[in-house]
Parts: C-alpha cells; sequence; structure tokens
C-alpha cells in the first residue's frame, strides 16, 4: 500500500504477462526491491543502491538487493509461473510458452534450470582481476 505504482505493476503482470511489459516494468520493480532493502533510499535502480549500501554502510552481500540483471531473470520466472503457469493451472492442456524466454535454460540433462543472470560470469569476464603480478 505505500507503493501504490508496484501494485499496479504486479497486477497488470500477473492478468496478462508479456515481455514488453516485463521490460517496461523493471524500473518501477527495481525501485520497489531498494526500498525493502532500505526505506530511506532515494529513488535509483538496483545496481546504484547495491554500490552505495556495499559501501557506505558496509553490509554484506547477502543485505543488498540483488544486481539489475539478476533481478530481471527473477522478474520473469516469477511473471511466468504467475501469468502463465499458475492462470492455467486448472485447464487440462494448458499451451505455455517457452520457459527459455522468461529465466529458465535448459541443463545438459534436459531439465529446466533457472537463468540467474544474464552477465557473464565474473571469473571469465574478468581475467586480469584473477592473476596476481
Amino acid at each position: 500500500m505505500a507503493y501504490q505504482e508496484a501494485t499496479d505493476v504486479f497486477r497488470s503482470l500477473s492478468k496478462t504477462p508479456t515481455a514488453d511489459k516485463v521490460s517496461n516494468a523493471i524500473p518501477t520493480i527495481q525501485w520497489f526491491v531498494v526500498l525493502m532493502y532500505d526505506r530511506a533510499r532515494a529513488k535509483e535502480d538496483v545496481n546504484a543502491a547495491r554500490k552505495t549500501m556495499f559501501r557506505q554502510k558496509e553490509r554484506s552481500l547477502e543485505n543488498i538487493p540483488p544486481a539489475s540483471a539478476t533481478l530481471v531473470q527473477h522478474t520473469k520466472r516469477v511473471v511466468y509461473q504467475d501469468g502463465h503457469c499458475w492462470r492455467r493451472c486448472l485447464q487440462s492442456s494448458p499451451v505455455l510458452p517457452s520457459p527459455s524466454d522468461w529465466g529458465w535454460k535448459k541443463s545438459s540433462s534436459q531439465t529446466w534450470k533457472p537463468l540467474w543472470t544474464s552477465l557473464t560470469e565474473a571469473s571469465k569476464a574478468c581475467q586480469e582481476l584473477l592473476r596476481c603480478g
């Protein structure tokens, strides 16, 4: 009730989930998540809030918001489960979109696993940070 815009976005995503709606909702969802971690924060995205909270408030990584790329994938999974799966759970043979478009990926064993982030793994992206000398 404290952030009506977020409530409206969540309702909209639940009723008619589309990739465009998710993309348009991300700024509102980011601010909502930032407010959950620190109600005194000015309106900013989760990456800026992470940096500030980690640096100035000396919070551990477990006590700061997720990175933006991670939050986007999580949001896609939630919208897929709520807007597609649960909304059709009483249908005998629901036709669902591919989970690969909604924050999931197939593993080598052909089972669906969460896609945690679209960013490259830090150890692969930052090789120069892993070598001493």
